[in-house]
């Protein structure tokens, strides 16, 4: 009866352990928390006098968020196919003194190696923040294979390290 219970109690805690995860969520409002986090690696400041440069890699179920996915009006299957193709990131210059090369031609300043790879930038949008010291961007890079390695972003003089153990964040 004593090892019965024990049985029970040890299915009990390994269904609460296996559901309760690391980097496996089912609130959209805690994955988003998760990935905002410099703690868990997809957020990285740098700080060069007075400009502080922040570059965020958002994961895959964080784009299929974005598109609507999990509410079931939309094919997700089809976008994650889509969306796995790429690698996105938002990145920001904020602080008195932003380089006048931000202006012209950003998309050529950036690089993102992966494994031996080095990819040029696919997407380079500017993004509105309303802050009148700051720029910020959607940085877009096509992935030449399925492989997955760490990856490292490029700014000028700037390099931001992503591991790929930090991407394996999965929402539903």
């Amino acid at each position: 009866m004593l090892t019965k219970r024990l049985f029970y109690l040890l299915l009990c805690c390994s269904i609460l352990y296996l559901s309760c995860k690391p980097g496996h969520f089912r609130s959209p409002e805690k994955f988003v928390q998760y990935i905002s986090d410099p703690a868990h690696g997809l957020v990285q400041r740098q700080q060069e006098q007075d400009t502080v440069y922040t570059a965020q890699l958002f994961p895959l179920d964080y784009q299929l968020l974005l598109a609507g996915c999990g509410n079931g009006t939309v094919n997700c299957d089809s976008l994650r196919q889509q969306f796995d193709s790429c690698y996105y990131f938002r990145f920001e210059m904020n602080g008195k003194r932003i380089p006048e090369s931000v202006i012209y031609d950003m998309a050529n300043q950036f690089t993102l190696q992966s494994g031996k790879d080095t990819l040029v930038c696919g997407l380079c949008q500017p993004i509105a923040n309303g802050k009148a010291s700051s720029t910020e961007y959607m940085l877009v890079f096509y992935r030449r294979s399925a492989a997955k390695h760490d990856l490292l972003l490029k700014y000028n003089q700037h390099a931001f390290s992503f591991s790929q153990r930090n991407l394996d964040v999965t929402l539903y």
